[in-house]
């Protein structure tokens, strides 16, 4: 017969190790002040959000033009220099002027809401950074 001890430790080695999650890369844009991010335009679809980072080179005033579909998309924006979610508008277009650091980083998450998610269908969205 084998020890409860021996039978435990199968138990935990076999379902108590965490899963292994794989997850896409956000994408990096490197600002500076003659460069523009221009025409993004992207789809979310199956719940995965798409994930931007932007990092200013230089301390400058950055604007953010984002337009998505109302009730489908959701978005947030973090920013390296503060904690938290900073702005997460109610609708769409947005327009959002930020003062960068330099070497700030900010991230741009565009993600579906519920009821998208729930009924199958994709979150479009674009934006333009100056």
């Amino acid at each position: 017969m084998r020890s409860p001890l021996f039978l435990q430790a199968v138990f935990l080695v076999a379902f108590g190790a965490c899963p292994v999650l794989a997850m896409e890369l956000p994408t990096e844009v490197f600002l500076s002040t003659a460069e523009k991010a221009n025409g993004v335009k992207n789809a979310v679809v199956l719940g995965k959000p798409n994930v931007f980072l932007f990092k200013s080179t230089e301390a400058r005033d950055i604007t953010f033009t984002l337009e998505a579909e109302n009730g489908f998309c959701g978005f947030e924006l973090q920013r390296s220099s503060e904690l938290g979610y900073q702005f997460n508008p109610s609708r769409f277009p947005v327009v959002r002027v930020q003062h960068a650091q330099a070497g700030e980083t900010f991230t741009l998450q565009f993600h579906q809401s519920r009821a998208a998610w729930v009924e199958n269908k994709p979150c479009t969205f674009s934006f333009d950074i100056r």
